[in-house]
């Protein structure tokens, strides 16, 4: 068996067998075939694995965050296998020539709103916390769960259907024992989380005018 001594050697064992680079951010690559409709994400030291776990526990796992078919824990670095999302809120704006529609810049705006976070422009007071989205978005809140959410982070399934992918910026320090395989959670970390609500998995769908 191979041995992988960081993310980025792992990388290239992935680029070199076809996959190609299609995502990623601070900590984390994110690759893919072309053609597939699952991709594989390579990362370290951040809290994703926090909010898969927790996401799985409630129910969420497929819904309003990522489907994850597998998650293993190698010694420097992490990987997972994920279903893969058509775009994300930025790959919008731009498509529309850099100004978002309105219909997703409303729901962004409520989105953000309802974790905590300061909309200069818009009145929070307007949004429906009883909505499933929304409901979901404040439980991250009330968790802890919520401190980097920018269009980037918003993706779009086929369906329409809007997927919060990695709520967390926050490097961690703390030990990761979860371990998915085949979809179902095998190890988990058993982190101090409290704030729950009765999951809704219904949400309108975002039209995203793109042509993929």
């Amino acid at each position: 068996m191979e041995v992988f001594k960081g993310q980025y050697m792992y990388k290239q064992y992935l680029m070199k067998r076809g996959f190609r680079k299609i995502g990623g951010g601070l900590y984390s690559d994110v690759l893919a075939k072309d053609g597939s409709d699952r991709c594989i994400k390579v990362a370290h030291g951040d809290r994703w694995p926090d909010y898969i776990e927790w996401a799985d526990k409630h129910g969420y796992l497929g819904t309003f965050a990522p489907k994850v078919y597998s998650f293993k824990q190698h010694p420097l670095f992490y990987v997972a296998v994920m279903e893969r999302l058509v775009c994300d809120f930025r790959d919008i704006e731009y498509y529309n020539g850099h100004k978002i529609t309105s219909d997703v810049q409303v729901f962004f705006k409520e989105a953000r709103a309802a974790m905590g976070f300061t909309n200069y422009d818009y009145i929070s007071g307007r949004i429906d916390q009883t909505g499933p989205f929304l409901s979901f978005c404040t439980t991250l809140k009330d968790n802890k769960l919520a401190d980097d959410c920018h269009e980037g982070n918003f993706m779009v399934r086929k369906d329409g259907q809007v997927v919060l992918i990695d709520p967390l910026s926050a490097y961690s320090h703390q030990p990761n024992k979860l371990r998915i395989k085949n979809g179902l959670t095998v190890a988990t970390n058993q982190r101090t989380v409290t704030a729950q609500i009765k999951p809704q998995h219904v949400q309108p769908a975002i039209e995203t005018a793109l042509p993929f």
